[in-house]
């Protein structure tokens, strides 16, 4: 019998569990290659592709969670862990989540544009009630690529905090 932590067996055996989408089983063979890495980066790689599949194909956020969470433990600067996770606690709405790991994540490392995350990370300051945070993000975001949503997330907040000729000149 082959082991799955073996990186040759590993390679056959998970080849074989996505051509028959037998996703349980790539999953535990996922988990069973990254308890097995030495290397650092590796296994939160591993980790990382573990929440993938639970994320993608199937369906189980839970887990996804999990897996992400585990990489960042293995490796806490693990961008494409970061990314996922923080994507994933905006989607669920859980705030605090979001912005703690948007705020770690580099803004030229994840999938969306910098400014993209400049705008997500102005966005949850101001759901968390830091208005004048948020319009300083805002305002980075456009720096970086002046867009319409930029300027328009501007002139909204100069508004909400009573900098009238700001959000005039950001229109």
């Amino acid at each position: 019998s082959l082991a799955p932590a073996h990186p040759q067996a590993f390679a056959v055996l998970h080849a074989q569990a996505e051509r028959a989408q037998d996703w349980v089983a790539a999953a535990d063979l996922l988990t069973a290659r990254a308890a097995a890495e030495v290397d650092v980066g590796e296994r939160a790689r591993r980790y990382h592709e573990l929440g993938r599949l639970h994320a993608d194909r199937r369906a189980d956020l839970g887990l996804a969670r999990s897996a992400w969470e585990r990489a960042l433990e293995v490796e806490p600067s693990f961008v494409p862990a970061l990314d996922d996770l923080a994507e994933l606690a905006y989607r669920q709405g859980d705030v605090a989540t979001a912005a703690a790991l948007y705020a770690r994540l580099p803004v030229n490392a994840s999938r969306m544009a910098a400014e993209a995350v400049m705008l997500r990370r102005a966005e949850l300051a101001e759901a968390q009630g830091d208005d004048a945070r948020a319009l300083a993000l805002a305002q980075g975001a456009v720096r970086l690529v002046p867009t319409f949503t930029g300027h328009a997330t501007i002139a909204r907040l100069a508004e909400k905090t009573g900098d009238t000729e700001l959000a005039i000149r950001s229109l």
